[in-house]
């Protein structure tokens, strides 16, 4: 969220909100089903904003734009990076299945394909409309700092 980087706090509870908004949607949307119900996620373990805070303080104010220039300038940083998102998804997905699928048995497309697909990128959507509401029209189209040429990314704001 280039777009907020004169905002850290907006820019931490956007990405945040990008990051567990999923998770968090689809455990509230099966909280009336009960005791089976997936917990949500962010609030299950305080290790979770530790953990989170700390990387996005290192990729967003670490000394130097270190990490945010390796990251632009380093693909095997990158894959390792996305690496590591597309695993953290995968896992989600598949945790939603099983424990959709083991709360409402009868009912293959909700579990096996709404609720994890929505847990795994639902808090993209979220983000988007926080970034409606600041006036930046439009979706972002990726997860990003700069462009292939390692220019910072504008945003889309009107004044």
């Amino acid at each position: 969220f280039p777009e907020f980087k004169d905002m850290p706090m907006l820019h931490y509870f956007s990405a945040f909100v990008a990051g567990f908004g999923g998770g968090f949607i689809s455990s509230v949307i099966t909280l009336p089903y009960g005791k089976g119900a997936p917990p949500i996620g962010a609030f299950v373990d305080n290790s979770i904003f530790i953990v989170w805070t700390m990387s996005w303080w290192v990729m967003n104010h670490s000394p130097f734009g270190f990490f945010r220039r390796l990251h632009r300038q380093s693909r095997l940083f990158r894959i390792v990076t996305l690496l590591g998102l597309t695993l953290t998804r995968t896992n989600t997905i598949m945790f939603r299945i099983n424990a959709i699928t083991s709360l409402l048995p009868e009912s293959d497309l909700v579990a096996a394909i709404f609720l994890p697909s929505l847990s795994a990128c639902g808090g993209r959507f979220l983000s988007d409309v926080i970034r409606a509401a600041y006036g930046f029209w439009g979706f972002s189209h990726r997860y990003g700092w700069g462009d292939r040429e390692g220019r910072e990314e504008g945003g889309g704001r009107e004044e």
